[in-house]
């Protein structure tokens, strides 16, 4: 006996992901495989049946949109026949972005995370402060942010900044950045927080600091890398062999408090 009889209708030429449905037209569900399509199949026929045992007792693709599972049945603990069938059809016309077909379980498969290296530094800004001022000097209250690239987590081991600057288009709030490290860790999206560059801390009439200044074309990257203008890369020794990094010596150029805080 066959589930349910066939139904065949055209379709529309459009893109749609490919989902699995049991070969008639009472059963609209849409399943992710054919496998999960049979054993709705199967609880049909037990809610027709209910005094007989029914068990899916093979399954087979027959070809790349067509999938049948055979049920067993038995009564009083003796098998009978004949044997019933689910006859289960593909339809839609690719997997989601990113994801890959198995042609033996008939499914999309999505391809495994990436693997993410623990201890690579790279610099992310934090989030604009107001600035305050401490000492007859700017000051950015910051605190350091977490980062996320491309797939990779990424945080934190300290408190000190390595260069604050206002934030480009105001006068009452800056930023500064920090020298982050991947965890090993996987995260969904980036967090779109590289470091970056600014104006100066300072007004144009005001005292010059102790400390050096942020330096508006290094933020200050961590050892062994050097700003490309845009994110931090590592700094080859020798330009005709990119692998080996060298020490470009030197911490950045912003300081800060035990709160985190910096100046420029």
């Amino acid at each position: 006996a066959c589930l349910l009889p066939s139904l065949f209708f055209a379709q529309g030429a459009r893109s749609e992901n490919y989902y699995w449905q049991l070969n008639g037209p009472t059963a609209p569900d849409k399943f992710g495989s054919p496998g999960a399509a049979c054993e709705v199949g199967l609880g049909i026929y037990k809610a027709q049946y209910p005094a007989v045992e029914m068990v899916i007792g093979s399954r087979e693709m027959k070809n790349s949109t067509n999938y049948v599972c055979m049920v067993f049945r038995y009564f009083n603990g003796s098998r009978i026949e004949p044997n019933f069938t689910i006859s289960v059809v593909r339809r839609g016309t690719t997997c989601p972005a990113g994801a890959t077909y198995n042609e033996q379980k008939g499914t999309c498969d999505e391809p495994p995370p990436s693997e993410c290296e623990e201890g690579l530094p790279n610099l992310f800004r934090s989030s604009n402060y107001p600035i305050i001022v401490i000492n007859g000097k700017n000051t950015v209250p910051s605190s350091p942010p977490s980062g996320c690239l491309n797939g990779c987590a990424y945080e934190a081991d300290s408190s000190r900044p390595n260069s604050c600057y206002r934030t480009p288009g105001s006068t009452t709030e800056g930023f500064c950045n920090y020298t982050l490290k991947s965890n090993g860790q996987n995260c969904a999206t980036d967090s779109g927080n590289l470091g970056g560059t600014g104006p100066s801390l300072n007004e144009p009439d005001q005292p010059p600091v102790t400390d050096p200044p942020s330096d508006p074309n290094d933020p200050g990257c961590p050892k062994g890398y050097s700003w490309s203008g845009t994110t931090c890369v590592k700094t080859p020794t020798d330009p005709t062999d990119p692998t080996d990094p060298k020490d470009p010596g030197g911490d950045g150029g912003g300081t800060g408090g035990g709160d985190g805080g910096g100046t420029g």
